[in-house]
């Protein structure tokens, strides 16, 4: 019994796999083509590459202080003749200098919090949602750590809570408060002098407070006087700069080069005009646009020197001498098309052949980029002698100039 029961599993197993043969030879009769749907797809090449920032830099006369007390940011706009920094004769007299700053800012928070209108008394559901408001902003600054706005969220997220408890039957008296934070802040202006020197600055740009040695070194002048061997030695580090003691400098121009050293062989991609975007993979700065302004070769070396112009500027570009950056070619989206299926057609057209139910067409393709096995066509929605998206191409197939309809 259990050996007729296996002869019969082999016999249906046996059948199964017939069948499943008999079917394939049938699909390949009825549907002699291998074929794949066409869609969208982008490219976008990069390439790491280390350099280094070539600016028009004016330097403060100034000699660096210890006690400067600086009114801008690095990379804040300043205009010509801006009070830039004040010099006092010690960092105890900047420190007691921000604390009158701060209680001044408190003094005028609790006095404002004395005048109480009617809106606190009959939207008072209204104000609360204001006060939980300041507060989640002042919670998520702590968190930040950006200590910059610490005190002026504080007071944002103070000025409405101790309003709304000025009004009704328990009401917050601040008074208390107000008379001792004035004493302290008449105590504390007793302590530190008035600056000792002031520093304006001659030129309009950018303010940034350090010196590197390189603002006289490489200008938007001079760039072009450099070798691909001296570039590589400043990029390198191998060429010192001589630093100068100020106390900071101006970028009179908001336009600026980066120096990058590239392989010699990759020189096609870096014609001038190209759009680059450039990441800083180990800073904090955005990505930026450029355009390749400028390209130095030398005969017997591997690497050329690409100039790529630029015109953002923050607080962390300008700080930016030395650096690794990525280069990010334009991206460039099209229709991906696997290689085989590209053909020509009787009249030496390059295209593709396109199944459509049973009909077979040719269609014209523009390839923009070559991969790895596939090509990036141009979509042309405009004439569709052209592929189009979700054309189903043909891989393989046999006389297939003679199958079309």
């Amino acid at each position: 019994m259990k050996y007729a029961v296996k002869k019969i599993a082999i016999a249906l197993l046996s059948l199964v796999v017939l069948l499943y043969v008999l079917y394939q030879g049938y699909v390949r009769i009825k549907n002699p083509y291998r074929t794949e749907i066409v869609f969208r797809y982008s490219v976008s090449d990069s390439l790491r590459a280390n350099g280094i920032v070539i600016r028009d830099e004016y330097i403060l006369p100034q000699q660096r202080s210890d006690a400067a007390d600086y009114l801008f940011n690095d990379g804040d706009r300043v205009s010509k003749n801006t009070l830039v920094a004040n010099l006092y004769r010690s960092r105890d007299d900047i420190a007691d200098k921000h604390s009158v700053t701060l209680l001044q800012a408190e003094i005028q928070m609790l006095e404002q919090s004395a005048q109480v209108n009617s809106d606190y008394i009959t939207n008072a559901d209204i104000v609360s949602r204001q006060i939980l408001t300041k507060l989640i902003a002042y919670a998520d600054t702590c968190e930040s750590q950006f200590v910059g706005s610490v005190f002026s969220d504080r007071n944002d997220f103070l000025l409405p809570l101790n309003k709304r408890l000025a009004v009704g039957e328990n009401r917050l008296d601040l008074s208390g408060n107000l008379a001792s934070l004035k004493a302290q802040l008449a105590t504390m202006k007793s302590h530190y002098g008035d600056p000792v020197d002031k520093v304006y600055t001659q030129k309009a740009g950018y303010f940034v407070s350090r010196i590197d040695g390189y603002e006289n070194l490489l200008t938007t002048q001079n760039y072009a006087s450099y070798t691909v061997s001296d570039y590589q030695a400043l990029i390198s580090g191998k060429s010192t700069a001589t630093l100068t003691d100020s106390i900071g400098k101006i970028i009179t121009d908001p336009n600026w080069y980066l120096a990058v050293e590239v392989p010699a062989s990759s020189a096609s991609d870096f014609y001038v005009g190209r759009l680059i975007d450039i990441d800083f993979p180990f800073s904090q700065i955005e990505t930026i646009e450029s355009t390749v302004f400028d390209t130095k070769t030398e005969p017997d070396s591997d690497s050329m020197i690409v100039f790529l112009k630029c015109s953002s500027m923050s607080e962390n570009l300008a700080a930016v001498r030395t650096c690794t950056v990525r280069l990010n070619f334009r991206t460039l989206t099209g229709l991906r098309l696997n290689a085989k299926a590209v053909r020509f057609n009787e009249n030496n057209e390059q295209g593709v052949y396109v199944l459509s139910g049973e009909q077979v067409t040719f269609k014209k393709i523009n390839i923009i980029y070559e991969g790895n096995g596939f090509y990036l066509t141009e979509y042309n929605d405009s004439d569709k002698e052209y592929l189009q998206f979700y054309d189903e191409v043909i891989l393989e197939g046999k006389n297939l100039q003679k199958a079309v309809s």
